[in-house]
């Protein structure tokens, strides 16, 4: 089976890719979706972040990374994915993430799976992430070492 994990991934975190590990043994092919959103400003450019997830799972030989502008049902549709995957950290993420899921289910009949993260990630977000970084603070600890490299070459 094929699964599409979409996200911004704005920056790529520890949590982000402990979903990747896990979902990488469970399914026979992977692909990360990294989401072009048009309403939002990104902090790191699509074509880095691919890079950057691309250079996160070159250990995982089922795992392929794509950068998607538009409907998520869309790319499903065209990569031939099986299944939707969201990773969730909290109840708040979960009601989030059930209506995306419902609308996508009605406009494709594609359905999405969810996994919650391990609790040691739990409290990590991109945007938590961001906002340190920003205040010139450590990140090191929510994020992959080539993430942390990356996010300080850009200081």
């Amino acid at each position: 089976m094929h699964v599409v994990y979409p996200g911004s991934f704005d920056p790529p975190t520890l949590g982000h890719i402990s979903i990747i590990d896990k979902v990488s043994k469970l399914f026979d092919r992977v692909t990360v979706i990294v989401a072009e959103n048009p309403d939002k400003k990104p902090f790191i450019k699509c074509a880095e972040k691919k890079k950057l997830i691309e250079s996160l799972c070159e250990n995982f030989n089922n795992v392929d990374v794509f950068v998607w502008k538009g409907l998520l049902i869309d790319c499903v549709k065209d990569l031939k994915a099986d299944v939707i995957l969201k990773g969730l950290r909290n109840q708040s993420d979960l009601e989030v993430e059930q209506l995306m899921a419902e609308a996508n289910r009605k406009l494709s009949g594609i359905e999405t799976l969810f996994m919650p993260c391990e609790g040691k990630f739990q409290h990590i977000s991109s945007s938590l992430v961001r906002q340190i970084h920003k205040m010139a603070g450590p990140v090191e600890q929510f994020v992959p070492t080539k993430v942390n490299e990356f996010l300080m070459s850009k200081k």
